[in-house]
Formats: C-alpha cells, sequence, structure tokens
C-alpha cells in the first residue's frame, strides 16, 4: 500500500496484511503512522521530497520479496481485529457512563 499515512488507510492496509510505503509530509499523525509501521516491521516511511520512480519500485520490490513485511502487517492487523474496533469502543464507554452513573446516584 503507497499512502500518504493516514490513520484510516494505514490500519485499512494493516487489517487486510498489506505491508505499507508511506510519504506522510509531516501531517497530523500521518508522520507518526508511517514511523511506527517502520519500527514494527510492517513498512516504510519516507520524506515526501523522496517520492521518485525509483524509490518507489526499489521499495515496491523490497515489500514485495521480503516475506517479513507482509508477516508483520498480517499480525498487526489481527492484533488489531482482536481489539474489537468500534463496537467493544461504545462498550466500554456505556459501561463507564453507567459505572458514574451509579457512583454518583445521576
Amino acid at each position: 500500500m503507497i499512502t500518504h499515512g493516514g490513520g484510516n488507510t494505514v490500519v485499512n492496509a494493516l487489517l487486510y496484511g498489506k505491508p505499507l510505503m508511506v510519504f506522510p509530509h509531516l501531517y497530523a499523525e500521518r508522520d507518526y503512522n508511517g514511523r511506527s509501521a517502520e519500527r514494527l516491521g510492517a513498512g516504510k516511511n519516507f520524506r515526501t521530497d523522496q517520492f521518485t520512480p525509483s524509490l518507489l519500485y526499489r521499495n515496491t520490490m523490497k515489500l514485495l520479496i521480503q516475506s517479513s513485511y507482509r508477516k508483520k502487517a498480517e499480525a498487526l492487523g489481527k492484533k488489531i481485529k482482536k481489539l474489537g474496533g468500534s463496537i467493544k469502543t461504545l462498550d466500554y464507554i456505556e459501561k463507564l457512563v453507567e459505572t458514574y452513573k451509579q457512583k454518583h446516584l445521576i
């Protein structure tokens, strides 16, 4: 997956076990996402000014040939799925609200 590193794209790529090539342009969470993908072995992070045909080709081949990137992306995707997503988050928030109400007799 070649991306600017937005959160939705990064998570979706990992959910499908796709390694990332991130060109974040240092905006919002994008650089952090790219650096995290690289640190965790699920992709490579570059500066936007490095977006050249030769770099794209070399690193696309690296991400496709070296199975470790795909395996790390798949493992991260499994962890993300196990966390439960927005449904589990909503359940947790509802439990917190109920606990708060009971403690404060609301």
